[in-house]
């Protein structure tokens, strides 16, 4: 009675220290994620504030590299024209540099205009308006003009003449306008003086173009044979386009400046308009660039001062206070590689990137003391009532995971949960072992004992994925009693899953209504993309069989949506310490699962991968359908419609051969999507509607069909790739 007690007293001191140990760690550690995630989350809001900012200034300065680097590279190729040489003579229709200096207008939109001053004071210039309303009405051009040539010349009295002509898009002249005693003078200007000095090219730093009225940049060079100047003259126009395309955040702020503090362009352009000094009757006052005070931002008024010299503001990103907000800061060099003395600096509200986080926090620590405040009592409770049978009940958890089930379990404890709990012990042992009547109990033993796990990993191979899925089986599964669903969907699996093995394909897994199947695993087969493709023609013709028996039976039929693809992915075993899988995982899996998931975009049954279609072979009627990036896969590739197989050219049922129509669908198919890629949208749009003509009810044609009219009335973008990146599964 004595060790009894004395043992009782032991177990009700080792509860007692079993709850404060409990309750010391649950404190700290939920004390520390707390904290840790509270940094961690601030953290991530500024990294990703960061990482945002760096790729807007990285994307800012190469667009001015590659915008001034071309201009550069054709500035230094028109000096050495022999043509430019010659001064204009009357109005400069007559010059022999006027068509290369069209060529460069037409050939790089970047230019507004291209120019050539001479030493006499004469001036030829070409500039293309574009449709610019401002441009337009500087050289008080018609609103069809597509190019102005502009001349300053003398007559045989040395008087100046300014002429005006207006070209259409055959270079032909349909207008004209001319003026006596031009006040401009090429010679005056700084392009002009620094570019006689030295033989290379030069870059002028930012002004107002004194007809356009609107900030730019010049790159000129001496003439090789002398005599005078040509340049080339690039708006920042574009460049605050592209600042106002491309927000870091809803509230952010983005302009470019120079070390002067002037401002050169802002995302939004009336705020960096210049400033117009001066000015008589008959003569516009001199235009010039805002300096940051003159700016009605107070973030470009508070970023500006700070950043000059612009060696203060490259540090990295910095935070600043502006009207009692924190703003996060990025100042990044643009143009450095030409000798720019330009910056871009980006800046917007901290709450703008840790707003959701921070109200998330604090919901985080609210329910964490709630919970821990309602936990402690407990966990002092809990411990003291299970501590007693804690090594028991140890003791048969070792048994059972050595799969030792013979004796029954006997602990017997007065608290109710510790009874409880050895129940649910005992009553898992009896499972388990009626469980090991349906597997060999003795290898699970023995592998168990042995302390060994089974061998997992696998190796890299090119293998060919399939995933299957039914169209709208949510709906299906709603309206269907589970059994009869269970039944028809086993009907299903086993149907398809006879057509894949015939085709020497295995199926991996099935997932809730879909099938993943591979080829080239774990048997080798030289020939799986075309297995494949064979397997999913035929598992569409069973599956519309299926359908249609289903639909007699008046219950809906099952669908099927077909994505392959083809690629290297790691073949073998996979799984957990209970149960381990033979499979493939990688990119080339989750690439097949986001290509069946497309047709629903396009209407379509069965869409491969551009690598299938190459290795296909000639035996399979494809067509092209589109150049797709899927959300969460890295690179864009062609998807293509696997329709067919081609009359005569297989082993395979006729039932699968391509008919007549299809033949014919894929003709006409072939120009609209030439026309397409090609970027004729007018073309491609007037293709795609003579399919639809011919086959009304052909889903792609109305896809693409309906992209080109939109394309037609929006163009996209000229530096656009022709991927479509979609943005969900």
């Amino acid at each position: 009675m004595a060790v009894e007690k004395a043992s009782r007293a032991g177990r009700i001191r080792l509860h007692v220290g079993i709850a404060a140990i409990f309750v010391v760690i649950v404190a700290a550690l939920t004390a520390v994620i707390i904290w840790n995630n509270h940094r961690q989350a601030s953290a991530a809001a500024i990294r990703t504030a960061d990482q945002l900012f760096t790729v807007i200034a990285r994307n800012a300065d190469e667009r001015m590299n590659r915008l001034l680097g071309r201009v550069k590279a054709t500035v230094d190729a028109a000096s050495a024209l022999p043509s430019l040489s010659s001064r204009p003579r009357y109005d400069g229709l007559s010059h022999p540099a006027l068509e290369p200096m069209l060529r460069i207008i037409e050939t790089q939109p970047q230019v507004f205009s291209v120019f050539a001053g001479f030493g006499s004071g004469e001036w030829i210039q070409v500039a293309a308006p574009r449709g610019d309303p401002d441009i337009l009405a500087t050289f008080e051009a018609p609103a069809e003009t597509r190019f102005v040539v502009r001349t300053i010349s003398k007559d045989r009295t040395g008087r100046r003449h300014e002429y005006l002509r207006y070209l259409d898009r055959h270079h032909h002249v349909f207008g004209a306008r001319s003026k006596p005693d031009p006040t401009y003078d090429p010679r005056d200007r700084d392009w002009y003086q620094s570019s006689l000095a030295d033989d290379r090219a030069y870059f002028t730093d930012p002004y107002v173009f004194y007809a356009l009225r609107k900030p730019g940049m010049t790159a000129s060079r001496r003439l090789t044979g002398g005599g005078g100047v040509v340049g080339v003259a690039v708006t920042l126009t574009s460049f605050a386009q592209f600042l106002s395309k491309h927000p870091a955040s809803p509230n952010a702020t983005a302009f470019l400046f120079n070390a002067k503090g002037e401002v050169l362009a802002h995302q939004d352009p009336a705020l960096a308009a210049p400033i117009i000094e001066g000015g008589e009757a008959g003569r516009p006052g001199r235009a010039i660039l805002r300096q940051a005070e003159n700016i009605l931002d107070p973030i470009v008024s508070a970023v500006v001062p700070r950043a000059v010299p612009p060696d203060a503001g490259l540090a990295g990103m910095t935070s600043l206070e502006v009207a009692g907000q924190t703003y996060l800061l990025r100042i990044g060099a643009v143009g450095l590689q030409l000798g720019l003395d330009q910056f871009i600096a980006i800046a917007a509200p901290l709450s703008d990137f840790d707003r959701h986080i921070v109200q998330m926090q604090e919901r985080s620590i609210a329910a964490s003391v709630l919970a821990l405040a309602i936990a402690l009592p407990l966990i002092y409770l809990i411990a003291r009532r299970i501590a007693a049978k804690l090594g028991t009940l140890a003791r048969e958890a070792d048994k059972i995971r050595s799969f030792d089930l013979d004796d029954p379990l006997a602990v017997e404890s007065r608290f109710l949960e510790v009874h409880n709990l050895a129940q649910a012990f005992g009553a898992m042992k009896q499972a388990l072992a009626v469980f090991g009547r349906y597997v060999p109990k003795a290898l699970v033993r023995e592998i168990v004992q042995s302390g060994t796990p089974p061998e997992l990993g696998g190796q890299r191979r090119e293998i060919t994925v399939l995933f299957t899925d039914i169209s709208d089986f949510t709906r299906i599964a709603e309206g269907t009693e589970p059994e009869d669903l269970m039944l028809r969907t086993s009907e299903y699996f086993a149907a398809l899953g006879a057509v894949l093995s015939q085709h020497h394909g295995i199926v991996d897994k099935y997932i809730g209504d879909a099938i993943m199947a591979l080829w080239n695993a774990p048997s080798r087969d030289d020939d799986h993309v075309a297995h494949a493709c064979a397997a999913v023609l035929a598992c569409r013709e069973v599956s519309r069989d299926l359908a249609a028996r289903f639909r007699q039976r008046d219950v809906p039929g099952f669908d099927t949506r077909f994505g392959l693809h083809c690629g290297e992915a790691v073949v073998g075993n996979v799984g957990g310490a209970d149960r381990i899988n033979f499979t493939a995982v990688g990119g080339t899996i989750n690439l097949a699962s986001r290509l069946e998931a497309l047709n629903k975009l396009y209407g379509t049954e069965i869409l491969v991968s551009g690598e299938v279609a190459e290795r296909a072979g000639a035996g399979f009627l494809l067509r092209r359908l589109d150049r797709v990036q899927p959300v969460g896969v890295n690179r864009p590739g062609d998807v293509y419609e696997l329709m067919a197989a081609r009359p005569g050219l297989t082993e395979l049922p006729a039932a699968l051969d391509a008919s007549a129509a299809q033949l014919e669908l894929c003709s006409l198919w072939e120009s609209a999507d030439a026309a397409y890629v090609a970027r004729d949208w007018q073309a491609a749009f007037t293709a795609f509607e003579a399919v639809l003509s011919r086959y009304p009810e052909d889903p792609p044609a109305r896809v693409l069909a309906e992209r080109c009219r939109d394309f037609i009335a929006r163009p996209p973008d000229r530096d656009w790739d022709g991927v479509t990146r979609l943005s969900r599964k």
